[in-house]
């Protein structure tokens, strides 16, 4: 009579799951960066891995709102295996603003993704020049070495506030912005205001710290009337 050993047999999970999982994986070591389209603001991961740049579920559906025509397609998809697979998707011209460029591209959509997050490929990172410089967590442009900013911190993605990684505001030196510092003294700055970014946010409650006061010496106050300007 003859025996078999049982071996466990891996049975592959769907297309779909398996970018789910791959896409976590790849975010373990997250690149985030903020952009924004139209007056959509948002914080999204720069993936050297993905060749096409992907909007997010929510990204896709605040597209639509806009009036943005996706255009029904179907493309081929590499899987972390190695296998290729064929799914519809949905593709549109976006015009992507960072950092003061505006760089046009054509953003992919994949309606079976639910839940995931906006990729920039490799696509928009070449066309745009950025450099990502992952042991220091900071990125440039090609053309402009020493203005360096840090990558953004993940948002909590169960605030309804910050859902899939929607924002409105962050804390960086702009390009116009002292401009009479060297390189170094813009780099230490900005590391600054990335540490500290809770403090140099807007809104909050006045500080406790701090009152204002006017010094009239021996003066008394002088009350006017509220008049238009």
């Amino acid at each position: 009579m003859m025996q078999f050993e049982p071996r466990e047999i891996s049975i592959p999970p769907p297309p779909e799951e398996e970018l789910k999982t791959e896409h976590t994986l790849r975010l373990t070591r997250r690149a985030l960066l903020d952009i924004r389209i139209g007056d959509i603001h948002g914080r999204v991961c720069a993936d050297t891995g993905a060749a096409r740049s992907i909007a997010g579920e929510l990204m896709l559906n605040l597209l639509r709102k806009r009036g943005v025509d996706f255009q029904k397609m179907e493309v081929t998809m590499a899987l972390a295996d190695g296998s290729r697979t064929t799914m519809e998707a949905y593709t549109a011209p976006v015009s992507i603003d960072i950092e003061g460029r505006t760089v046009p591209i054509e953003m992919l959509a994949l309606l079976k993704a639910k839940g995931n997050r906006t990729l920039l490929g490799t696509d928009f990172l070449e066309k745009s020049g950025i450099v990502l410089d992952l042991k220091n967590k900071r990125w440039y442009f090609s053309d402009k070495l020493h203005h360096k900013i840090c990558f953004k911190k993940d948002l909590d993605v169960n605030s309804p506030q910050t859902a899939g990684s929607i924002i409105a505001n962050s804390c960086h030196l702009r390009e116009d912005e002292g401009t009479h510092m060297t390189p170094e003294q813009r780099e230490k700055m900005s590391y600054l205001l990335e540490k500290f970014d809770s403090i140099f946010k807007p809104g909050g409650d006045p500080t406790p710290y701090v009152e204002h006061h006017i010094n009239t010496e021996k003066h008394p106050p002088v009350s006017v009337p509220p008049y238009r300007m």
